[in-house]
Formats: C-alpha cells, structure tokens, sequence
C-alpha cells in the first residue's frame, strides 16, 4: 500500500528532517512523518496540500490501474465528464529535488520549472483518462482541466486533441481591470488554443479566488485574494461590464456559483469560523478563500437567507 503514495526516508542524522525543502500550498512543510507500528518515527510522506491529502505515487501501474476504473465506475453511472483539479500537480521531478522558489497559492509561475508543477509526465496520464472516455459511445463526455500554467503554450499543451476538451483560462481571470491588458490577454488566449486546435474558455471567478464582484472594486493590481471589501458599486458596474464581455467572447464561459446573482466576496468573516486549512497554517499566502466560499443565499432578503 505504501508504495502508491510518495514515501521517502528523512534527512539529517536520524532521519528527522523532511527528504527535501518543499513547501505545502496550505503552509508549512510539505512532508508528514509517520510514526511506524513499533512506536517509532519512521518515513515521511509527500503532501503538497493538506496532511490528509497524501501525493499518490503516478509512477505506480496500480495508481494509474485504478484510476481507470475510478473513472469507468461513473462513466457507467451517467456522469457527463471529469473537472480535475491541480491537474498540473500529478508528477514530481526525478529524484525530488530541493526547490528554492517560494510558491504562493498557485498563482505564480507554475512553469515546468517547478520540480512539482507542469512536468511533462502528467500527459501521459491524461491521455490514458482520455482513451477511456473516448470507449464509450457518443461524444459529449468531456475533461476539464483546473491547470494554473504559465505560459499560455505550456497551458494549452492539456487541450490537445487527445487530452483535456478544454481547460479553465486563469490568464484572464488574473488581468487586472485595463483595457489594454485584457485585450492583450484574450488575443493570447485566443491565439494559444488556435495552436492546437481547442476551444478557448473563460472565467472570472471561482472557489480559491475574490469573487470579481469584490475584486474588481479595489485598485486594479490587487491580485486575486483579498479581504478589503473595496467600492462596492464599483464593483458590481465592473463585474456586470466584465461578464458581458466574457459572455461575448467565442467558446466556453464558466460561471462560478452565485455569480450569476452579481455576489460579493463576504470580506467580514470573523476568524473563529474559517474553514481555509491555508489560513490556520498561514505560511506563504494571504489564505482567505472562506469569503467567497459562503453558501449562496436561497430565500428571504435578510441573513441567513434560510440556512
């Protein structure tokens, strides 16, 4: 069973220090230490999120075994498709190395230079996912890809045709509010999934980001996790102009629940009830995705909108 996730031996004398510096995306280490049926510390494990979410091993046949059936199990069920998540984080770089850069929450360069993120092996991965969709009769079940890469020819290496169907563009999300910057950004988006023949997708928002309503009320720049609530009639004039023009633009858009109602990130949450393990661990990143987590009001004018 331990060979399906990623375990190392430790470093230092007695093997009390992690098998390398890399950080969890949540804070802190990326590596746990696991105590051994003797009472004794034994190997650690790779955790590139939280603790409870070991890296599983894709170098392991069984892994990618698995999987297959993973996916065939609701394929059989009806499901129209797969939303992977990080799928960019899959495979590791030989040997693990050391890595100096200081990631933040999956915002910054996410290239293949990473020793992490975007290595060339995860399309390996997904073009066995693809074959197996592609078994079953008919065509309208698809892949998307949750993939923060940089550049936009690295992003678009998921949608070639025998991957990903389309990928969510967070080049466009991450444009500040500038004429000419988003112009620019959806020339090269355009541009990068003509190279392989996909279709382009945009989005403005979603789980791990200030929702647009919110974020595009505050000087453009920003960034995309923040907890000033900003001008909120701005705001909302800004988000409104934003979704018309990505509701306008040729492809897929994707809509993140409650923006439809024009929602704000909820800016005052007290700290007692965050939920975000990043914002407990508080290493890295600001860690205040909670805001734009908060259930979508069902009835009523007035908190708790019925919950």
């Amino acid at each position: 069973m331990r060979d399906r996730f990623v375990f190392r031996d430790g470093t230092g004398a007695h093997g009390e220090l992690p098998p390398n510096n890399w950080p969890s995306v949540f804070g802190g280490a990326a590596w746990q230490r696991v105590v051994e049926p003797d009472g004794k510390p034994g190997q650690w494990y790779l955790h590139l999120f939280d603790s409870s979410q070991p890296d599983l091993d894709w170098q392991n046949q069984q892994v990618r075994e698995e999987f297959h059936a993973i996916i065939r199990f609701w394929l059989d069920r009806g499901v129209d498709g797969l939303r992977v998540d990080v799928a960019h984080g899959l495979v590791k770089a030989e040997g693990l190395p050391d890595y100096d850069h200081r990631e933040r929450m999956l915002a910054e360069n996410n290239s293949s230079a990473s020793p992490y993120w975007d290595q060339d092996g995860v399309h390996e991965i997904y073009r066995g996912w693809r074959e197996v969709l592609d078994s079953y009769a008919g065509d309208d079940r698809i892949m998307v890809a949750e993939a923060w890469v940089t550049p936009s020819e690295r992003a678009v290496l998921y949608v070639r045709g025998d991957e990903f169907h389309q990928a969510f563009n967070f080049d466009f999300l991450e444009t500040p509010w500038d004429a000419a910057r988003l112009r620019a950004a959806i020339a090269d988006s355009l541009r990068a999934n003509d190279s392989v023949g996909a279709p382009a997708t945009w989005v403005l928002s979603n789980h791990d980001v200030t929702r647009h309503t919110t974020r595009l009320g505050n000087p453009p720049g920003s960034g995309t996790q923040m907890v000033t609530p900003g001008d909120p009639v701005l705001g909302l004039r800004r988000a409104r102009a934003a979704t018309l023009l990505m509701l306008g633009l040729p492809g897929s858009a994707y809509i993140y629940q409650g923006e439809e109602l024009g929602l704000p990130d909820v800016t005052d949450l007290p700290d007692e009830v965050r939920a975000d393990p990043s914002f407990h661990r508080a290493a890295g990143q600001e860690g205040f995705r909670d805001g734009c987590r908060v259930p979508i009001p069902w009835s009523g004018t007035s908190q708790p909108y019925g919950f």
